[in-house]
């Protein structure tokens, strides 16, 4: 929102990638804050997806402490056609889709048929559309079970065939955001200095948390960004995905698949905390 401001980009939906009616209102609670209430909202509509009593407690109290959008799961547009509109319609400049969850969503939008909104199928329509793929996915550089809990990253490991089809079928070019890169970045800090009313700040604090690794800033800030001073994009490759959820890189000349790597772990800290804060200096300065 804050680099959207700063005319870094513009944000054209926002969806909800699991079955939890909170995590839709927690959305909804940011869009009136920042001012970008008509901004389209989906959600994932099927029942049962990582909606069980562990998940969900800070958007559950962000939806009780401002208000509620949506009494009803119905009431809430899906998350697929949400994202065709978006790719159909007409734009100056290239499109962007950042997943920061589990690639259910993509999945499903590359399986989608014809609509209101385009007579093309899912992958005709990205293809179209020119559209890169910027995800939270994945590890590379061999970390180690215990650290990430499991043979896998955990957005991959949540719906691997989702992983697996997304990468495989996504026709423009992917970036992934690794579980290494994104740990290496840690923000939150500075949202203490702000007001105890701030849905961000309460979010920390209801995780809770005050600092913790910033994989998901790390995915949005470089794709609206690119390669600089903070962020690298490696060779161009080829990424699959394993039944185990375990993920695998092999430079290929042509790949369409790049992995995310990071220049700068403390400055990019220090960008994206006041980024978060809503002080987008830092990016305007080395962006110049």
């Amino acid at each position: 929102f804050t680099l959207e401001a700063e005319g870094a980009c513009r944000l054209l939906t926002l969806t909800h990638c699991t079955s939890r009616l909170d995590g839709s209102n927690g959305a909804a609670v940011f869009t009136r804050f920042y001012g970008r209430e008509a901004l389209p909202l989906g959600a994932w509509k099927p029942d049962g997806f990582l909606d069980g009593p562990a998940y969900g407690g800070y958007t559950r109290y962000l939806q009780e402490r401002f208000f509620r959008r949506y009494s009803s799961k119905e009431e809430v547009p899906d998350a697929v056609s949400v994202l065709r509109a978006a790719l159909a319609a007409p734009h100056a400049g290239s499109l962007t889709l950042c997943a920061i969850g589990p690639l259910n969503n993509v999945r499903a939008l590359l399986d989608s048929g014809p609509d209101e909104s385009s007579p093309l199928g899912g992958e005709a329509l990205v293809l179209q559309s020119g559209c890169r793929l910027f995800a939270m996915a994945g590890s590379f550089d061999g970390t180690p079970e215990s650290v990430l809990g499991g043979p896998g990253e955990w957005n991959v490991v949540q719906d691997i065939p989702a992983a697996q089809e997304a990468l495989r079928r996504w026709p423009g070019e992917v970036v992934l955001c690794p579980f290494e890169a994104g740990a290496a970045v840690l923000t939150g800090q500075a949202l203490q200095r702000l007001p105890e009313t701030h849905p961000a700040r309460l979010s920390y604090e209801k995780f809770p948390c005050t600092t913790r690794p910033s994989w998901d800033q790390c995915t949005v800030h470089s794709a609206v960004t690119g390669e600089g001073p903070l962020w690298q994009f490696s060779p161009p490759g080829r990424a699959i995905v394993e039944n185990t959820g375990r993920t695998a890189f092999a430079p290929a000349p042509g790949g369409r698949h790049r992995i995310l790597l990071v220049r700068d772990a403390a400055r990019a800290g220090r960008v994206i905390d006041r980024l978060m804060a809503g002080d987008s200096s830092s990016f305007l300065a080395f962006r110049k």
